[in-house]
């Protein structure tokens, strides 16, 4: 119960009028709870909360960018949030080829491409003189390299395929690896002439021959031009 006190007194005065009382006062505006005000305190409830185990585990694939949805949120809410990781993509320069085909001092001279085997549907080139072919990764790298995952061909040396530009013709010469090469299904055991579409084979792998130079062509030709 109020007191005397608290409570307002009128006094009126004789002759005076009482000043109108406004009744279009306008309330004061109340914050927006759109999001449009950036320095607007947002307070968030606990369904809103994003799990920390959740946003810290790896996402599978290249896109860096994941989207997380707060229980009960659609896409288009305000409350969804963007989690960026940083790109698994290295900054690292490609690596330079310097096989055959690389350089006009290395010319191309034909293809080795893999059929069977690791690697199926991938080549390699081949060039001028002696070509040693092997797995790679030692330090007596070959000049071709069929690092395709095939552990049963050797390093350094599996087989030698030889292009002569004298002649004009390929010959595929046998390596210094235990496992035995195959051309045409036949065990090769001395140097044997190539031609196109032979198939070479070693452990898992099968390699057709596609030749480039030849009778018909040879770098040499376009010297005389």
């Amino acid at each position: 119960m109020e007191s005397d006190s608290d409570k307002t007194r009128i006094i009126k005065r004789p002759g005076s009028v009482p000043p109108p009382v406004n009744t279009n006062l306008t309330p004061p505006p109340v914050p927006s709870s759109s999001g449009d005000d950036p320095d607007a305190t947002r307070i968030l409830k606990p369904e809103e909360r994003i799990n920390r185990t959740e946003s810290q585990q790896n996402v599978a694939g290249d896109d860096p960018t994941r989207i997380l949805h707060p229980q009960g949120a659609t896409e288009d809410s305000e409350k969804t949030q963007l989690l960026r990781r940083p790109s698994k993509r290295s900054n690292a320069p490609a690596p330079v080829n310097t096989g055959p085909g690389s350089s006009a001092d290395d010319p191309l001279t034909g293809w080795l491409v893999v059929i069977s085997g690791p690697g199926t549907g991938t080549y390699v080139a081949v060039g001028e003189q002696d070509n040693r072919v092997g797995r790679g990764g030692g330090l007596d790298a070959p000049r071709v390299s069929l690092d395709f995952g095939d552990s049963g061909i050797p390093r350094s040396n599996a087989f030698i395929v030889r292009y002569d530009p004298k002649k004009r013709r390929f010959k595929i010469l046998p390596g210094e690896g235990s496992n035995i090469v195959y051309l045409n299904d036949d065990d090769l055991d001395g140097p044997t002439e190539m031609n196109s579409g032979d198939i070479i084979e070693i452990s898992e792998t099968k390699l057709r021959f596609v030749p480039f130079c030849g009778e018909g062509f040879d770098w040499r030709d376009t010297e005389a031009e």
